[in-house]
């Protein structure tokens, strides 16, 4: 992955690519390029020539020394310019201990960059262009589902606002009918008390009119 890079005041990108022991430091003032191929034998021994106390296998070696390329808090990259390539020069610092190592980068071909820079950057826009036109196509889709949810949205409300309604007529007319059967109940308790009262006076009306009339 490109990445970017200030170096004494000028711009560049700059890429590492590793596989199988196999490395390419690539480097880019997005005019030119120029980059170095170089195995993990040959870097070891690049590493131990500038620094000759540096231990480890290797792979360990290596690896570390190409981190430093991306490494802004602890490594300092200067370039040398030279006919047709650039001397990259990496001062770092190992276990405490100053590092140095040289990247010899070659101008590149038309053919590498166009491998390296412009097909990618060509098939990254188109991709790019691809998925503007799916991200548009999906906000269509979620903007009809979105009228679509509001629309129904509002059918349900309407429709919950008539339950609602039916269930509060319902609940009213269960109270209405609740309070008429008191009503009556209470009619009935009343008559029943009044009939239980007038009994005993009507006999004793009675009683006073057959007296009256000496009747027996």
């Amino acid at each position: 992955m490109w990445k970017h890079i200030r170096i004494e005041h000028n711009d560049y990108i700059i890429k590492k690519i590793s596989m199988d022991g196999h490395h390419k430091v690539l480097l880019s003032s997005f005019v030119n390029m120029w980059g170095e191929e170089i195995t993990s034998a040959s870097l070891y021994q690049r590493c131990k020539c500038f620094n000759p106390l540096v231990e480890g296998d290797e792979e360990t070696v290596s690896q570390w020394t190409l981190s430093q390329i991306h490494d802004k808090t602890n490594a300092q990259i200067s370039i040398k310019e030279c006919e047709n390539a650039q001397v990259m020069e990496i001062n770092s610092k190992l276990a405490g201990v100053p590092f140095t190592v040289k990247f010899y980068l070659k101008v590149m071909t038309s053919q590498e960059i166009y491998d390296e820079i412009t097909l990618p950057l060509l098939l990254m826009v188109q991709q790019l262009q691809a998925q503007k036109h799916l991200l548009f196509d999906l906000l269509k889709k979620k903007d009809i589902e979105i009228t679509e949810y509001k629309l129904e949205g509002a059918q349900l409300s309407r429709r919950k606002k008539l339950l609602s309604n039916m269930q509060m007529l319902k609940t009213v007319k269960r109270k209405v009918s609740s309070m008429i059967h008191l009503l009556r109940k209470s009619k009935r308790r009343i008559l029943s008390r009044r009939k239980v009262y007038l009994k005993p006076k009507t006999s004793h009306f009675l009683q006073k009119v057959k007296q009256k009339l000496k009747i027996k």
